[in-house]
């Protein structure tokens, strides 16, 4: 991420916080002072005076953080229709606009404290407060939201002049579904996965739903090990574990064979993508680019999930009846993704126990076939007309007794 937007975030995280502060001290007082009040019949805190000091100030300490973190409410019935450039132009207006608006506010802000402090003006009440104090804090709230707003929109509009625009989406667009699970979940102690693994499993299985352990992401020399120790880690919840079972895949196991047998057309049809988009190079690689998918990772992850221990098997791109036997003999419950009726026949024909219908909303390569269609339209009539005469069936856990 940019150094002037990481250095803004930072402040703008210490002042939320003095501004959390804050409120929590003017909870304080108003609490004494509604004892002392009834208690005592005492008034010695000034509560309605300071925590209205507090409230004004937290709120501005809270305006930049709520910039960086993209909590403030934006118009989306547009943004959302619109590719990656144009959704970029709109947050560089965004930001332009709430530029305006910040400088506007804090300039008026600054009249009204000069004024006050020339003036020597304080509250009328009994603590007479010099009001350019709370005031002049009450400006460096205002002025470090305009200084935030402009330092974003320098940095949106630089990225946008070298072609990222993704990147001006990401750091400054509308918040994704993602992004808001995940604000609403901080601080519940409940674990958010970006992407599915090992460490992911145990937290969901714990919080009551059921995780799927995704083994076609690992590789050969680490699948056993993680498969044992999530096994430990999970003990008796039930969880499942996942393979990719392609037959389309390459009897080549070494990455740089694997690359030269890639057709000539392919490497030019990614080349010319990169290449109009602007696509920077990668820096680092992840386990598609590092780990040839053979024959060899197909079938070693099949065995190692046979052996696992897992009460349910599910498989994707493919669903092997020899494959799914030995998982029913093994006392597996056997699970297929299936993103077309023809893939619900064929794995319903092998014998697969339980359909996952997965359209291209949920991760399937199926066009623009979506998961949401009910049971009982077309997509399921012609899956549940298998030859087997099998039907999907619905799966329920019993979860343990405690202790």
């Amino acid at each position: 991420m940019n150094k002037s937007v990481l250095f803004v975030t930072a402040v703008s995280r210490l002042l939320a916080r003095l501004g959390g502060v804050l409120i929590l001290v003017s909870a304080f007082l108003v609490s004494l002072d509604v004892v002392f009040r009834n208690l005592f019949k005492l008034a010695i805190f000034e509560s309605f005076e300071l925590t209205g000091y507090g409230i004004a100030l937290a709120t501005v300490f809270g305006l930049a953080w709520s910039l960086v973190t993209k909590a403030h409410i934006r118009i989306e019935v547009l943004y959302n229709m619109l590719g990656v450039k144009p959704r970029a132009y709109l947050d560089i207006c965004a930001l332009a606009a709430l530029s305006v608006v910040a400088a506007v506010l804090a300039y008026y802000g600054a009249l009204v404290v000069f004024d006050n402090f020339e003036l020597g003006a304080r509250s009328n009440t009994t603590l007479h407060v010099p009001l350019a104090i709370p005031q002049g804090l009450w400006l460096v709230g205002l002025v470090w939201f305009a200084v935030c707003a402009v330092v974003l929109l320098v940095v949106a509009v630089h990225a946008v002049l070298r072609g990222r625009h993704q990147e001006v989406q990401e750091m400054f667009g509308i918040a994704t579904v993602s992004e808001e699970v995940e604000a609403s979940m901080d601080g519940t102690g409940i674990q958010v996965a970006r992407r599915p693994g090992r460490a992911s499993c145990a937290p969901i299985a714990r919080a009551g739903a059921f995780p799927m352990f995704a083994l076609g992401r690992t590789s050969l020399e680490t699948a056993e090990a993680d498969v044992a120790r999530l096994r430990s880690e999970i003990g008796a919840l039930p969880w499942g574990i996942n393979c990719f079972l392609t037959s389309s895949v390459v009897a080549e196991t070494d990455r740089a064979a694997a690359k030269s047998a890639l057709p000539r057309g392919h490497l030019d049809f990614v080349a010319g993508i990169r290449d109009k988009y602007r696509i920077p190079a990668p820096v680092k690689g992840n386990f598609f680019s590092n780990v040839v998918r053979s024959h060899k990772l197909i079938d070693g992850h099949a065995e190692i999930a046979l052996a696992s221990g897992a009460p349910v098997l599910s498989t994707a791109a493919g669903a092997p009846q020899r494959l799914i036997e030995r998982a029913k003999a093994a006392g597996m419950l056997t699970v297929a993704s299936v993103g077309t009726p023809r893939h619900a026949q064929i794995a319903l024909a092998g014998g697969i126990d339980m359909l996952v219908a997965q359209g291209y909303d949920a991760g399937g390569h199926t066009g623009h076939r979506s998961s949401r269609q009910r049971r009982g339209g077309p997509c399921w009539r012609r899956a549940e007309s298998a030859p087997a005469g099998r039907s999907p069936q619905r799966l329920r856990w019993a979860r343990p007794a405690p202790g």
